[in-house]
């Protein structure tokens, strides 16, 4: 608990609905206070926590929003400055939650609840109590499918169920009950912590109008079922028939989205298994397990017979389960007309029987489905589709010719556009009708909230898809990362808009609009909130290479990106906050800026995670426990790093448990192995294979370089904190994995290591990445060194995007450059940056930003040439890459701290050195030996210190 907190005057209590009364589906809850000033009120500031996450809202201003951050261990309290939103006579604070159906990876595993305080001129004014009111809605309609294992369910918004205006004073809440108090704030053993969060400033820039406007139609044959239509559905095994004539034999592909385990048969031929459940992620997920990333989406083939065809599904169903999604694709639409009976007069749709008396594990084809069960389930309707995104992606998009001349279609083929089919001109650009499409470009990749206003009749279906890829005359709703697009139905209510917000923020280029389902017009009018950061503000770098400079460019996009308050791995991804993002993401941090709050908060935050065992999760905050050996290790690393931006000797301390607790993991556990780590043990990694270049398995050489490496990290950190009989077996341990697995994946005659050795038997593979990881876990024999490193510089080249975007090319970059290879690293980073710049509008191409910002660190260390030399940051080494371009200057900022560097070598081969800083600075030099003379312009506050003289 730091001071502020431990001498601050909290009341109050915890408030939320019990247990009992709280809906198992999606659903979010409102929170309101109204209260009266007398006059304008110089200093108002509000503390609040909520779990799992919240905005605020006063007198109907968005103020912020932030995810919960409380644990059984700690209540991370977030601070703002709320003085400019009141007003003096009545006054109301908004709170609304967002309750997840399933665990996800961005919320976290605590109970939900809610509190706060408000002080005005430091007096505590107001605090939760059972005065506030509270609402709790069901909004989803239909049993939505899940966006992936553990990212939530896609939202299926009913606006009629939105209670209007609620931010607002003077609304009517009298329907709305008392809260129910769960306990005091000061009390359990949860420890009040202060997040450091920095109030944002809020901003919206408008959709004002299309890019591009037109007609989507469903061109393929699909077939769904859903199980929201049906009454007291509660899951269980379920068997769905259908049946189409065919006037021939062919073959075809078919396409199934299913979050449930499920069989399909065709003509009693199984089709497809899958044994995955997307809707409820495992309590504990490692490598092994389905996760966010991998295809929900599965093909099959399909031999169609002529006559009548059946198609069988059996799933394993929960009581709010979408049902399925079937699709055929390079089939024309009017195919396939699938009916509940074997006859051309029979009902179009499934013939649904359940729950069935069979546990799903012996399922068969031969399963009767017209029993008194059975029930007839059409799924023609536009409101019956259950997998937005998926319909969506399968069908046509035209754009009209208005919007011919818009950017997203230079070089789009002629004829594919059409006139819009009305008199009414394209000025029209914000209303459309049943069929029609708009595209709105936010002219960047932005993270923030897509909000729209809407008119139209009850009932209208409008489904908004985000995205970053602009193909095919929309944006591509289906990829890598699973279902993105979001529902609402209007109210049509007529006095006033329907308004929608999406909960959780989100990375966008552009934002789709498809009216699904429409009596008339459909009104829209969007805007896409985002908030500023300013700490970037400060920085500066240029060179001589423009290459670079555009990588340091989008370093700082990037760094906009990806830190709001927290850390998120990717923007258009899991947007969580990844132990292995976090890593790269705050090296780049500690160099652009030093430390910052949002790193000291994540760093904290996977260490109060931490396991009984020892155990550090590679997601916190989560509901969703996560694993992997390379990820638990980085904390280490990340740790060092931490400590060498920062010098914070007491934060050090404060994690020298957790430090101890995830050694001993590793150590009792690679005891049963002779004391390496076996994938047996373990697992697979998370990070280190990403490419699968690797042979994983047995004593893999990749995952013991990292454990080497943070071994003598560890060593480092026990010795910094006055620990020397811990710093001593971390050495002693590191010597014996080095020489260890030297032995049994080191083959002399080629001089490389084998990937990994099982059963005593060394792999066939020698592959180059984990001969780069031997490299830099200090594996590799001095003699050996070279030849490694002349089979890496090779790859680069023969294969640009090897390391484009993988998650160790910070570590290739840093080997380079502790080798003596700064020419070299820097050109890896052009080739990257190329290879990125070539491929990155490729819709099936993932740009992860981890390229740009480990790209941004190298460039602040090595073009710039500043990097620390001692943990306070009081002296820094100054190797500039003056044979890699001629000319570099920046400015580096850290808190209150700014460092100013400008270098030059001219035509003379003569260097010339400008240093300055606003703190007394001890500089180390280290100068290529064939620069011919070094001049150095120094500030008042800089000293040069020799080699010899460092500390």
């Amino acid at each position: 608990m730091n001071e502020k907190i431990r001498q601050h005057e909290f009341n109050g209590s915890w408030l939320w609905l019990s247990r009992e009364k709280t809906q198992r589906r999606e659903s979010r809850v409102f929170l309101r206070k109204e209260f009266s000033l007398d006059s304008m009120i110089s200093f108002a500031d509000l503390w609040i926590s909520v779990v799992p996450g919240y905005h605020l809202y006063i007198n109907g201003c968005h103020v912020g929003y932030n995810r919960g951050m409380a644990s059984g261990k700690s209540c991370r309290l977030d601070h703002y400055d709320v003085a400019q939103f009141l007003d003096i006579g009545l006054n109301t604070i908004a709170i609304e939650a967002h309750i997840p159906a399933a665990r996800t990876t961005f919320t976290s595993s605590g109970e939900p609840g809610f509190w706060c305080q408000l002080d005005l001129n430091n007096t505590p004014f107001l605090w939760t109590n059972a005065y506030w009111k509270i609402r709790e809605v069901d909004f989803c309609r239909n049993n939505p499918p899940m966006r992936h294992v553990a990212l939530g369910a896609t939202l299926q918004l009913d606006l009629a169920r939105f209670p209007a205006s609620w931010q607002l004073s003077g609304f009517d809440d009298s329907s709305w009950r008392q809260p129910d108090i769960l306990r005091e704030i000061r009390g359990g053993s949860a420890e009040l912590q202060d997040t450091g969060f920095q109030q944002l400033i809020w901003d919206e820039t408008a959709l004002e109008s299309p890019v591009l406007a037109g007609l989507f139609r469903a061109e393929m044959p699909f077939s769904c079922l859903s199980y929201s239509r049906l009454k007291e559905f509660s899951g269980g095994t379920t068997a769905a028939g259908t049946f189409f004539f065919a006037e021939e034999e062919f073959d075809t592909d078919l396409v199934v989205s299913s979050d449930d385990p499920c069989i399909i048969y065709g003509n009693d031929v199984e089709l497809y298994r899958s044994s995955n459940r997307a809707t409820e992620p495992p309590v504990i997920e490692t490598s092994e397990s389905f996760k966010a990333g991998e295809s929900l989406l599965q093909t099959t083939a399909f031999h169609v017979k002529r006559g009548w065809n059946k198609l069988l599904v059996i799933q394993d169903t929960l009581p709010h389960s979408m049902g399925f999604f079937l699709l055929f694709p390079g089939q024309p639409k009017d195919r396939f007309i699938f009916r509940c009976k074997p006859e051309h007069a029979a009902e179009e749709g499934w013939s649904l029987t359940e729950p069935l008396e069979l546990p799903f594990a012996f399922a068969m084809p031969y399963v009767e489905l017209f029993t008194e069960k059975t029930k007839a389930v059409c799924s023609s309707a536009p409101e019956n589709i259950n997998d937005v995104s998926t319909f969506l992606h399968s069908c046509s998009f035209y754009p009209y010719s208005q919007f011919r001349s818009s950017p997203l279609l230079d070089g789009a083929e002629e004829g594919n556009e059409l006139v819009r089919p009305s008199a009414e001109s394209s000025t029209e650009s914000n209303i459309l009708r049943e069929g029609e499409y708009a595209v709105y470009d936010l002219g960047q990749l932005m993270y923030g909230f897509p909000c729209f206003e809407f008119e139209g009749s009850p009932g209208d279906i409008v489904d908004i898809t985000p995205g970053i890829h602009f193909a095919e005359n929309r944006i591509r709703s289906v990829g890598p990362m699973g279902r993105k697009t979001d529902t609402v139905i209007l109210s049509g209510m007529g006095k006033s808009k329907d308004v929608w917000h999406r909960f959780e923020p989100m990375g966008a280029r552009f934002i789709m609009v498809t009216v699904r389902k429409a009596a008339g017009k459909v009104s829209l009018h969007g805007s896409f909130r985002f908030c500023n950061a300013d700490t970037a503000t400060d920085i500066d770098f240029h060179c001589s290479d423009p290459l670079l400079e555009e990588v340091w460019n989008k370093a700082l996009l990037c760094r906009e990106q990806c830190i709001k308050n927290s850390i998120i791995d990717n923007p258009t991804g899991r947007c969580c906050q990844s132990l292995t993002e976090c890593f790269i993401y705050a090296r780049a941090l500690y160099s652009f800026f030093g430390e910052t709050p949002p790193v000291t908060n994540a760093l904290e935050q996977f260490a109060d995670a931490q396991l009984p065992n020892g155990m550090i999760p590679a997601i916190a905050p989560s509901g969703v426990h996560t694993f992997a050996p390379d990820s638990a290790l980085c904390w280490i690393l990340w740790l060092r790093e931490h400590f060498m931006a920062g010098g914070d000797l007491e934060f050090l301390r404060s994690m020298l448990g957790v430090l101890k607790k995830l050694l001993n993991l590793f150590g009792i556990s690679s005891a049963k192995n002779n004391g390496l780590l076996s994938t047996e043990i373990f697992g697979r990694t998370e990070f280190l294979n990403d490419s699968g270049n690797m042979e994983e398995q047995g004593v893999f050489t990749a995952l013991n370089a990292l454990y080497c490496r943070a071994l003598l990290r560890g060593e480092q950190l026990f010795l910094a904190a006055g620990k020397p009989e811990e710093a001593e077996e971390c050495r002693t341990k590191a010597s014996y994995v080095a020489s260890a697995v030297q032995a049994l994946s080191f083959d002399a005659e080629k001089g490389l290591f084998a990937d990994n050795c099982l059963h005593g038997k060394r792999s066939e593979s020698f592959s180059l990445e984990a001969n780069i990881l031997a490299l830099y876990g200090g594996l590799v024999p001095r003699e050996a060194q070279q030849g490694i490193l002349e089979k890496l510089l090779k790859a680069f080249r023969e294969e640009p995007g090897r390391f484009s975007n993988s998650r160790i090319l910070g570590f290739v970059l840093d080997t380079l450059c502790a080798c003596g290879l700064q020419q070299e690293a820097l050109e890896l980073i052009r080739i990257s940056a190329e290879f990125n710049r070539r491929y990155e509008n490729i819709p099936t191409y993932e740009n992860l930003l981890i390229f740009p910002l480990t790209a941004g660190n190298c460039l602040i260390r090595e073009v710039l040439g500043l990097r620390p030399a001692s943990p306070d940051r009081k002296q820094l080494y100054f190797n500039p890459a003056c044979r890699c371009v001629r000319h570099a200057k920046g400015k580096v900022t850290g808190g209150s701290q700014q460092i100013l560097v400008e270098w030059e070598l001219d035509e003379k081969e003569e260097l010339t050195v400008y240093l300055d800083s606003n703190f007394p600075l001890d500089i180390v030099p280290i100068i290529p030996e064939d620069v011919k003379g070094c001049t150095f312009k120094l500030g008042t506050q800089i000293h040069i210190l020799q080699p010899e003289e460092k500390a």
